[in-house]
């Protein structure tokens, strides 16, 4: 059953504070001095799972905990096998009058149900905007519910529950069941009756789960009452921004969504958290688009997203939301002139542009990587380097959107300033190529051996786009001298395949060379160096002189590089 509507929260909510300061309640220091620590996994939590999510996504998700779960112990366990944590859903605010639910049958406690003004029992509140007839409120201040309520709970603990999730957590309304005779109450007044069934839940949750939680929602986490946060882990803000009863984003983004965390700093600070429940795919917007603006408007809060839709689960571009992490936040929010909010995290930034314009900034601060991954488009913005740590990048958010990026380390170790310095073999690079091209094919540079480049095997032999030449970096520019070693090239011995490539050596070539005419080598064929599929003809190939960066006959030649230089050595086919 949906929470209460948005609206009819937040009077409530009001109602609720006034009547908290008209009854004298504990100030809220004093509570949030003694409200109990949350526990480690859900403050570190970022997105979560909502209902009947694949079970195969829930293993991989980066997901702490699933809500709305089954009451199975089968389906609970497995859960914890894969650590994480299953919150069934309770509510404690109403039930159908026949039929079992949460382990009791109303029917044949009818003593248990909240009492009107009137002395009739009271409806639920969903009785016609969602046709929930025969579904009645219950009196949570009797003894035999309280009972009966605290038994499911230790059941589904018994199970291998994280803890529950109770739903329509809203003020309570009064019960006149003790005026009209119907029951007996156990406290003076409603809210003291449920803010002390919120401790003993909570309580019982921790006995068999020391880091197990309580998970609440009442849809407007900035009105709950300090006495219920005080014993409330995680609260719900559900139809965040999207919701299933409009076609548009509901609510004003700027005092509705955005600021929640500052209104509920207090909590925030003790390790409390929210859990925004957006419903994406009703708006005329596109899907990914609300998606994407949702998280980004939770996450900036450092709240918890869930989509709440299978089409989340089954579009990869949405469904990544689910398997990324930003990490905790170590900046504030922030806000340009432009109106573009962003805040930076251990892992990424988030950005959400509220406004109807296209916005931009320039952030600059120590990265960890050199990388920025935008997730909406998967591409990588680049980390300008100022320093060996600080650098500088600019972010482009359109009107109306959210983004997420990433950081992501670069595969060039040279790219971030101040680190070993990039080779100058950028620049200072000299390639000698053979005309004809001719596959391995012996140079000398500055005295050390080099060879032209002949070629390789996949499923077939295949020349390569460097056949015949080859390339030598340097770190700065110089004058270097090449000397030519073959000044004769003769038949180049080529292999049956791949396998047999590993056999060949500089012997096994030069014994064949000096073979007699008709002689077999035992390891593949004498071809042409030119054209290594082709049988060999004539007698080779012989050297002519120089051309490109270098001139003349003689087999030495010097030339100077200062950036990219090209030598040719230059070939005549012998008959």
């Amino acid at each position: 059953m949906h929470s209460f509507k948005f609206v009819a929260v937040l009077v409530a909510c009001a109602t609720a504070l006034s009547a908290l300061v008209i009854t004298g309640a504990i100030a809220s220091q004093e509570v949030l001095a003694e409200a109990p620590k949350s526990p480690e996994w859900l403050t570190q939590s970022e997105t979560y799972g909502f209902g009947s999510a694949p079970w195969s996504f829930i293993q991989t998700a980066k997901w702490r905990f699933v809500t709305h779960v089954p009451a199975s112990r089968e389906y609970l366990m497995a859960l914890r096998a894969i650590g994480k944590r299953g919150f069934p859903y309770v509510t404690f605010y109403q039930a159908h009058i026949f039929g079992r639910y949460q382990g009791m049958n109303l029917s044949e406690h009818t003593d248990w149900l909240a009492i009107d003004e009137k002395g009739r029992w009271r409806r639920t509140g969903f009785w016609d905007s969602e046709d929930a007839k025969n579904m009645y409120c219950t009196c949570f201040n009797t003894e035999g519910y309280r009972k009966a309520l605290l038994a499911y709970v230790r059941k589904l603990m018994e199970m291998g529950a994280g803890g529950v999730f109770i739903d329509n957590v809203g003020f309570p309304q009064k019960c006149y069941g003790e005026k009209f005779g119907a029951h007996k109450h156990v406290y003076p007044t409603e809210m003291e009756a449920f803010t002390a069934l919120l401790k003993e839940t909570r309580e019982l949750i921790r006995s068999y789960d020391p880091d197990g939680a309580l998970f609440a929602n009442s849809a407007s986490p900035a009105t709950l009452p300090d006495e219920w946060w005080r014993w409330i882990d995680c609260e719900m803000s559900e139809s965040y921004i999207c919701t299933w009863v409009s076609t548009t984003r509901w609510g004003d983004w700027h005092k509705d969504w955005n600021g929640m965390d500052k209104k509920i700093s207090k909590w925030m600070k003790a390790g409390k958290q929210v859990c925004c429940l957006s419903y994406v795919g009703h708006t005329t917007n596109n899907v990914k688009d609300d998606c994407f603006f949702c998280y980004a408007s939770a996450r900036i809060m450092n709240m918890i997203w869930q989509g709440g839709r299978q089409v989340v689960y089954d579009d990869p571009e949405l469904s990544v939301l689910y398997h990324i992490e930003t990490g905790q936040p170590v900046t504030e929010e922030k806000v340009t002139s432009e109106g573009l909010h962003y805040r930076v995290f251990k892992k990424g930034v988030v950005a959400v542009n509220p406004t109807d314009k296209e916005a931009a900034v320039e952030i600059k601060r120590e990265w960890p990587t050199s990388l920025l991954r935008d997730v909406y488009s998967n591409t990588a913005l680049n980390i300008q380097w100022l320093t060996a740590k600080t650098g500088v990048v600019k972010l482009s958010v359109p009107p109306q959107s959210g983004r997420v990026y990433v950081f992501e380390p670069s595969t060039n170790p040279y790219i971030r300033a101040g680190l070993a310095a990039q080779p100058a073999s950028a620049g200072y690079t000299l390639t000698i190529e053979t005309s004809p091209t001719l596959a391995a094919t012996r140079f000398k540079v500055d005295g050390i051996p080099v060879y032209t480049h002949s070629g390789s095997y996949t499923t077939k032999y295949e020349k390569g786009a460097n056949f015949g030449r080859c390339s030598i970096s340097f770190e700065k520019s110089g004058v270097h001298t090449i000397e030519v070693i073959d000044l004769e090239k003769k038949a180049l011995m080529v292999a049956d395949n791949y396998w047999e490539s590993y056999k060949l050596d500089e012997d096994a070539e030069f014994e064949a060379n000096r073979a007699k005419d008709g002689y077999l080598p035992r390891l593949g064929k004498l071809m042409d160096p030119a054209d290594p599929v082709k049988f060999m003809e004539g007698g080779g190939y012989a050297f002519e002189g120089w051309d490109g960066a270098g001139t003349g006959k003689e087999k030495t030649v010097t030339v100077r590089v200062d950036g990219p230089t090209r030598l040719v050595a230059k070939y005549r086919k012998l008959e």
